[in-house]
């Protein structure tokens, strides 16, 4: 693979306006926010915790109704604390609730000098049962459609709306932290030739290939999804340019001897965008990788294009430097400047 030109003609804004179409790219209402915090601070709690707050709140609205000496409706209060904890904490602790809030009931009326028939009593305990498994039930079919909304079909990995989810909080990670972070935007040339020519079946086998070598090559805390089509991105978080060089290097190498083996016709540009500053969005983070790839593709097959942004006057010796060893090892590299004005791909 030969060195490509150096890219010319690119320009890109340092502040692409959002995309009204992505909710992600609007500020949330302080309200929502707060919101979150509650359900990931609740969802974090063990399964002790939930047993010991469950059994208190059904204490509590037994003693609420031995205090007023009168039955305060106790048993619809009672759903409240055997909804969350079977939400929360799983179907076993709502069923060991369900039954602790029946004998609740029992014990109070019983207390208060109240009647209780059987049949009322069964009648109560499979209600706070069926209630349990319900909700159980659609807990487990939300976090199915959850997850399996996040994975693209084809190739098993994560699919462009669990890739922009992950971004966005890299970019409040980045912003808290103070630290730097990589996208890599891999791009398949001439892929509708391989369709066009070897069939629909061996354009799907060689992006699921693809999707698995790359897979199968990043770190654990990285993360690889297919963007659309013949696009995958890769999120390296903390990645300097250091670290993302010997990154994308892997990359290459593994991607090139998977697609030599399989003898398929399919080289692939990657452009690489190193964030020392968070971006205002995720759509430009997208809309900057995506240039930085394209500049790569247009200028060579096989070519990989890298900038840092926002790119440091004092960081341009160590930046030659990176290229150079790039370049020495056979990887076609372009690097291009800021020019504070945003131009079209085309």
């Amino acid at each position: 693979m030969t060195p490509s030109e150096n890219c010319r003609g690119v320009r890109f804004s340092k502040n692409i306006s959002p995309d009204p179409s992505n909710p992600k790219s609007e500020t949330p209402y302080p309200l929502q926010i707060w919101a979150v915090r509650g359900i990931e601070y609740l969802s974090a709690q063990s399964k002790t915790w939930w047993i010991l707050w469950g059994l208190l709140a059904l204490g509590l609205l037994g003693a609420m109704d031995l205090i007023a000496e009168k039955q305060l409706s106790s048993f619809m209060l009672c759903f409240i604390p055997v909804m969350l904890v079977t939400w929360f904490a799983g179907l076993w602790v709502g069923i060991m609730m369900s039954i602790g809030g029946t004998f609740v009931m029992l014990t109070t009326e019983g207390v208060m000098g109240l009647s209780v028939s059987y049949w009322t009593l069964t009648g109560r305990l499979w209600s706070f049962l069926i209630l349990t498994c319900a909700l159980s039930a659609l807990k487990s079919s939300l976090e199915h459609e959850r997850k399996f909304s996040r994975i693209d079909f084809l190739t098993g990995i994560p699919n462009r709306r669990s890739f922009m989810e992950l971004a966005e909080m890299e970019i409040h990670r980045a912003r808290r932290y103070d630290h730097p972070f990589t996208v890599i935007y891999i791009d398949l040339d001439d892929f509708k030739m391989v369709n066009d020519r070897f069939g629909h079946s061996m354009g799907d086998a060689l992006l699921r290939s693809l999707a698995q070598t790359f897979y199968q090559k990043i770190r654990t805390t990285d993360l690889v999804a297919r963007l659309g089509g013949d696009e995958f991105g890769i999120l390296l978080p903390e990645t300097d340019p250091e670290v993302a060089e010997l990154i994308v290097r892997r990359l290459q190498d593994v991607g090139s001897i998977t697609v030599q083996k399989k003898e398929w016709p399919m080289p692939f540009s990657m452009g690489v965008v190193t964030f020392l500053e968070p971006p205002t969005s995720v759509d430009e983070i997208l809309t900057l990788s995506d240039m930085v790839m394209y500049a790569a593709k247009k200028n060579a097959k096989h070519g990989i294009c890298r900038e840092i942004f926002p790119k440091p006057e004092e960081s341009a010796g160590p930046i030659v430097e990176q290229s150079y060893l790039l370049k020495k090892s056979g990887m076609a590299v372009q690097e291009f400047k800021l020019t504070g004005l945003e131009q079209s791909r085309h």
